[in-house]
């Protein structure tokens, strides 16, 4: 996956927090969903299917 692709993936993640709990403030929630989104890069698992 490229960077590009990454941010694209990170933005709407935090994108989606963001709506869901309006009272977080947006750079709480960007630098948890970074801290995250690090911790599970070296897994074995790199997709998932949202089940909208």
């Amino acid at each position: 996956m490229s960077e590009a692709e990454k941010e694209v993936i990170i933005r709407a993640v935090i994108d989606r927090l963001s709506a869901r709990f309006p009272e977080a403030p947006r750079p709480h929630i960007a630098g948890i969903v970074g801290e995250e989104y690090e911790s599970l890069a070296d897994g074995r698992i790199r997709s998932y299917i949202h089940p909208d």
